[in-house]
């Protein structure tokens, strides 16, 4: 949004703020004439009916309550896919803001601000309304002295999709589960991703009353993992209470911060009662005796002897307390929590890694398919370091760097902002780095093992793969102590592939195998090297000396990861501190195919919904070519439309996508990566023979067009630009489309004379774009308006090119190939279901025999994918456990 955006009778007219779950911004109701303030939240908000349904229900019972402490919401806006909540305009500053500033606040006042957050829970909890994330960044102080709460229940409504406090433990780990809340804050329940009930908020109101008297939050720690542990395992320290503090107050604190929720406080109110008789005056002393008149009767002396004897026996109990109390006690047990992340982090793109974490644990930095996020695991937020995709991150071993591989070279960022730095370009296929302490940078391509330095400049080519001796790849180095040897993985070159864990010594370059059938090695100073053997991650105790493993390999209990099985690359990355995270490749979303006519009307097919990516219908229109993904492992599958039934085409453990039919209809070309890279391979339609190589290069190759002739096929290289290959003598590519810009999913014409493509030359949108072929200088035009993808010819004679607009619209350009080239007008066909948008694919195919569209449709599942990255604190206890000790 901007100044001057209009939702509905709202105008924005200054931003507020900006915070983990969206941006504040102050606005004019033009119909009541008021000042109110709008939330933007999340944009996959609109994408995800689940969230948006379960935040349309919270807000209708935080707009019952109506309470002069809580801070009221008016409704929900949209602007387009934004959708925003209408909330009271609150003036003041925060508790946060008036602690950072003053520190702790004097005793009678904070004890006044606390019973009106008392009070403010006390009413949201009599209408079944838990605040979720109650903090003093939630908390505003009007300049009249009056407390309002913030965001009452959106933690819960606007996390992840599938968190709805139904999380359960798990076994070989103290519980699993979605962290909902800000961590400092939060319940031991929550920090073990249990659910969090009335108990959870008066455990926070607990540790805000503790920060308002002390200045300091009683459970923040350096890291998260230390402040989770120190949640779950360590007391406040309640010296650090002011003298002047009621002794009522100070049980208070203590009975809010009790561990178990059956021990704490049960009720709000009885918190709020305890806050009102410590506010109360002194008892009015009895007329003529000096004494408060509770004890009238009682001699001076044997109560005063009394007192003295009490004292000494609450003040010995209270030492005997706190002498056996531990200030802190160690984490006995490995925590999983689970953390939403801005953007899907990219699942396995080609076989690259998209995870790291600094060696202190404190950060995680992982590419999207279109950014790269830096992560404070102590933050809820994400910020984007870098725009584009993003490969294989790393971190510098200070933490103040992070480094990744684009498509263009290897790039460098200061974690805490600024722009990137080239260090490498042009490095081939990237397959991981790491930098070590003398500020040199180790990193492998498919032409080897390079090191450069962390400053930029000239590469050294350290080794190449022994081709003799089968080995494909050298990728994902990490260092073992010492800093002259390294752990790699190894890639087979054989059918199906095959990877092993060595090490290599960096002066002779002699290679010692260490795991067959593991990858991405990571060595800890705990004695033990973590890999990843398929799906599972695997930990054997490992001598650093002798470059050699102990005894036997146990797998980690709880923890399946995304893993290519062609080249092993994994989803997990470990810290030194004891962190690790991972993602787990979600199911794939099944997804529908429908004809759709050109007014938009659809029909179903009658098959099962699948894993639908990119359909291919055969020039004679009774077959569909169907990549089809199943857990990050994509294979091809003929359907005849005859009969309604699929055929596995390929069935090779690699990745087999993006199928492209000959003109005869025999063969199917398509991309694998069976050999360590994306090449060309094609295979009889009919499955009679086994597949073969027909281009393979360094590069990632995947085919998008056959030439009506059938002697051509127009390959995408690398994503960003298009080459031709003669299928009578295909040794060699020759560049069609070769610029700085991306060119991709060309399609020749019916003709045979020109070519229709992808192409991100004007700087904005992707646009569709027309060239002459084969001669591309000839002519140029742009075809699409306000953006388009993924173009289709229409069948012969139709004098169409058709393109799928950024909103999802069917488009079609007239466009007239006989006697000469003619470009007419551009219209909107219909506004059907979204299509999947995969970026090694299409969502529609047009029919050749009669125009209609072959679609892949969402279903509602196809947004309900969880975006989350799984963290476990204190991996070294996990490793005992596996390895029984």
């Amino acid at each position: 949004m901007q100044v001057g955006t209009r939702l509905g009778p709202y105008e924005v007219l200054s931003p507020i703020g900006k915070g983990g779950m969206g941006e504040v911004w102050k606005a004019r109701d033009t119909r009541l004439r008021r000042e109110v303030a709008i939330k933007t939240l999340p944009t996959e908000l609109a994408r995800e009916p689940a969230r948006l349904a379960r935040l349309t229900r919270e807000a209708e019972l935080l707009a019952a309550l109506n309470h002069p402490n809580v801070a009221v919401i008016h409704g929900i806006e949209e602007h387009g896919e934004t959708r925003a909540l209408i909330l009271e305009l609150v003036e003041g500053e925060t508790l946060q803001d008036r602690i950072e500033r003053g520190g702790a606040i004097p005793v009678s006042e904070a004890l006044t601000l606390a019973l009106q957050i008392a009070q403010a829970l006390e009413a949201a909890h009599g209408k079944g309304v838990i605040h979720r994330d109650l903090k003093p960044a939630n908390v505003k102080v009007t300049p009249e002295g009056r407390v309002k709460v913030l965001d009452f229940g959106l933690a819960k409504a606007l996390g992840p999709a599938h968190s709805d406090d139904l999380a359960t433990p798990a076994a070989g780990l103290t519980h699993t589960g979605v962290v909902l809340g800000t961590p400092a804050y939060m319940s031991p329940e929550q920090a073990r991703g249990e659910a969090a009930g009335f108990q959870a908020d008066i455990w926070s109101f607990g540790a805000v009353l503790y920060e308002l008297l002390t200045g300091t939050s009683p459970f923040l720690r350096r890291t998260l993992a230390e402040t989770l542990a120190s949640i779950l395992g360590a007391e406040p320290d309640y010296a650090a209470l002011p003298s002047e503090t009621p002794a009522i107050a100070r049980r208070l604190v203590r009975r809010c911060l009790e561990k178990h929720p059956s021990r704490r406080v049960q009720h709000i109110g009885d918190a709020r009662i305890d806050l009102e008789d410590a506010l109360a005056p002194s008892e009015p002393l009895a007329a003529g005796t000096g004494r408060p008149a509770g004890v009238l009767g009682a001699r001076p002396g044997s109560l005063w002897i009394a007192g003295l004897v009490l004292f000494a026996l609450l003040a010995g109990l209270a030492g005997f307390s706190l002498a056996r109390r531990p200030a802190a006690e160690p984490l006995r047990s490995s925590i999983r929590v689970s953390l939403p992340f801005r953007e899907r982090p990219a699942y396995q793109p080609y076989g690259t890694r998209h995870l790291a974490i600094s060696e202190d644990g404190s950060n995680v930095a992982y590419a999207s398919l279109s950014r790269l996020w830096l992560r404070r695991l102590d933050q809820k937020d994400a910020v984007a370091l870098a725009s584009g995709q993003a490969f294989d991150p790393f971190f510098s071993p200070d933490g103040e760097w992070v480094g990744w591989f684009s498509q263009t070279g290897l790039f460098k960022a200061p974690a805490r902002g600024g722009p990137p730095e080239t260090i490498v370009t042009n490095t081939d296929r990237p397959a991981g780095a790491v930098w070590r302490a003398d500020g040199t940078i180790l990193f492998a391509t498919s032409e080897g093992l390079y090191r450069v330095s962390a400053s930029g400049g000239p590469s050294r080519l350290i080794a190449k793969p022994d081709r003799g001796a089968n080995e494909a790849l050298y990728g994902w180095p990490q260092l073992l102590p010492g800093g002259e040897s390294v752990l790699l993985t190894i890639v087979t070159d054989h059918a199906g592939g095959g990877v092993r864990v060595a090490t290599m010594d960096l002066g002779t370059l002699e290679r010692k195998t260490v795991v067959e059938g593991g990858s991405c090695a990571r060595y800890l100073a705990s004695g033990h090297l973590v890999y990843a053997s398929g799906s599972a991650l695997r930990v054997v105790a490992f001598d650093p000396a002798a470059r050699a493993s102990i005894g036997q390999a146990v797998s980690l209990p709880e923890i399946e990861l995304g893993t290519a099985l062609d080249n092993g690359a994994a989803s997990f990355a470990l810290s030194d501190s004891g962190t690790l995270v991972f993602t787990t490749p979600p199911e794939p979303a099944p997804r529908r195919l429908q004809w759709m006519d050109r007014r938009g009307r659809a029909k179903p097919l009658p098959i099962e919904p699948e894993g639908y990516v990119y359909p291919s219908i055969s020039p004679d229109g009774m077959r569909v070519a169907l990549d089809r993904n199943s857990r990050g492992h994509r294979d091809i599958w003929i359907l005849d439309l005859e009969r309604m039934t699929q055929t596995r085409l390929t069935d090779n453990p690699a990745e087999d996508m993006m199928p492209t039919w000959s003109q005869d209809g025999r063969r199917v070309f398509f991309a694998s990566i069976r050999n360590g890279n994306f090449d060309v391979y094609s295979q009889a339609a009919d499955g009679a023979t086994s597949a073969r190589v027909e281009f393979e290069s360094p590069d990632i190759q995947a085919p998008v067009s056959v030439t009506p002739d059938g002697t051509r096929l127009l390959v995408q290289d690398r994503f960003e630009d298009i080459g031709v290959l003669d299928l009578a003598n295909p040794g060699r590519l020759e560049p069609l489309l070769h610029s700085d810009f991306d060119e991709r999913l060309a399609e020749v014409s019916p003709d045979g004379r020109w070519v229709a493509y992808e192409s991100n030359e004007s700087g904005g949108e992707v646009e569709i774009m027309l060239r002459s072929f084969p001669n591309v200088g000839e002519r140029r035009e742009k075809i699409s308006v306000n953006g388009g993808r993924y173009p289709e010819w229409g069948p012969k004679g139709s004098d169409e090119l058709y393109y799928v607009n950024p909103e999802g619209g069917m488009m079609a350009a007239s466009v007239r190939l006989s006697p000469t080239l003619a470009l007419g007008p551009v219209t909107k066909l219909f506004d059907g279901p979204k299509p999947i948008v995969p970026r090694s694919g299409k969502p529609y195919d047009v029919s050749p025999l009669d125009g209609r569209f072959l679609v892949i449709e969402r279903t509602t599942a196809d947004t309900e994918v969880p975006t989350d990255v799984s963290v476990v604190f204190n991996l070294q206890e996990l490793l005992r456990q596996a390895r029984g000790r």
